[in-house]
């Protein structure tokens, strides 16, 4: 399988109340201000599905109904999708020997849209009851899932979108002008080393991709020291672990069978 002719696929959903909760919210202020946040019980989402390979975007396609409402995915309207909008945009693009990669959810593995898809690609199918079979439970191996959704929502929320028209109106620009060829370059590359480090270990965790850990050669049985570099460009820690509690610039609370974290936060690196 090479990585710049696969097509990675999935769905998200776009809730019309939603925002990207990169870090719980804090408010400095010498006076308590009594903010709060409603939050209606059933938003109003709109449920997006596009793939992603080297050479672009293939979508967007909006789950809507003959009405224009949204609505769920099932395997009739996934296979509906594949028929009458993935195929024919796959053709535009002018590629052969492309790859399809999708994720096990039951409206994607149904038996008839297997045979659909094996139809299409033959033995380039990476799913789950498909030729290549897929991780199950690896949103960290998918580039839509770890890296383009939640930028996408980053930018989409922004303006704080009032109504669903607002909504897609921003999604379809944000995919337009904002995920650029260099940056579709970057995400294949870090998948490429994603999937190889996962292969190198047998299927083992990933932090030195993930969180660019660095592990010492060798780590005492009583107490170790880890250098870790957030992904955020602003931060950094140095992690002293020891038998004890968690401990970090204010007591926090004991937690068994857990070792001391002593974190060193350096500003400005």
């Amino acid at each position: 399988m090479a990585t710049d002719l696969t097509a990675v696929s999935d769905e998200a959903h776009f809730w019309l109340n939603g925002y990207v909760n990169k870090q719980n919210c804090r408010i400095w202020s010498e006076a308590n201000p009594q903010v709060y946040v409603e939050t209606p019980l059933h938003p109003e989402k709109l449920t997006v599905w596009c793939a992603l390979w080297a050479g672009g975007i293939i979508g967007l396609y909006f789950l809507k109904n003959d009405e224009g409402h949204n609505v769920t995915v099932n395997g009739d309207r996934y296979r509906a999708m594949i028929t009458n909008f993935f195929i024919p945009e796959l053709n535009n693009h002018d590629v052969q020997e492309l790859w399809f990669q999708q994720d096990g959810a039951t409206c994607h593995t149904a038996r008839a849209t297997i045979d659909l898809l094996k139809d299409t690609f033959g033995d380039r199918l990476i799913s789950r009851f498909g030729p290549v079979n897929w991780p199950p439970r690896s949103c960290d191996l998918t580039p839509l899932d770890y890296f383009m959704w939640g930028y996408v929502k980053s930018l989409v929320y922004a303006d704080k979108p009032q109504t669903l028209d607002h909504l897609e109106d921003n999604i379809r620009r944000v995919i337009i002008a904002d995920i650029r060829p260099q940056m579709l370059e970057k995400v294949i590359e870090n998948w490429t080393s994603r999937l190889d480090s996962i292969r190198a270990s047998r299927g083992s965790p990933m932090p030195e991709i993930i969180f660019k850990i660095v592990v010492p050669a060798r780590i005492s049985s009583q107490s170790s020291r880890h250098c870790w570099r957030s992904p955020l460009p602003h931060a950094s820690a140095l992690i002293q672990r020891d038998f004890g509690c968690v401990v970090g610039v204010q007591q926090t609370k004991q937690l068994p069978n857990v070792a001391k974290v002593d974190l060193v936060w350096e500003l400005g690196v």
